[in-house]
């Protein structure tokens, strides 16, 4: 992946206490860029995929380097928090 490409976030399944998919109340991704920059996303902004439990929100490169995608969900039974990475390189 090189800077300018887009990169789709997608969230882990979301459940609940009973290990049923579960849309939570609040859910944010933060993605934080290799200079720091930080770009916070909320539920109303995120793509409800499966049409449950699973969200995801299509992301703009602008730098090269290791990015953090910081997920944070709660309510209807389900917490969660999860952190990933992902490399964007300099290109050809």
């Amino acid at each position: 992946m090189d800077v300018g490409d887009q990169i789709t976030l997608t969230s882990p399944l979301l459940l609940n206490g009973a290990g049923a998919p579960t849309d939570p109340t609040a859910l944010t991704l933060t993605v934080t860029d290799p200079a720091g920059g930080v770009t916070t996303i909320a539920i109303g902004a995120l793509t409800n995929e499966a049409g449950t439990g699973v969200y995801s929100y299509t992301y703009l490169t602008g730098l090269a380097g290791v990015h953090t995608a910081h997920w944070v969900a709660s309510g209807n039974g389900v917490t969660l928090i999860e952190t990933s990475y992902f490399a964007v390189g300099f290109g050809a």
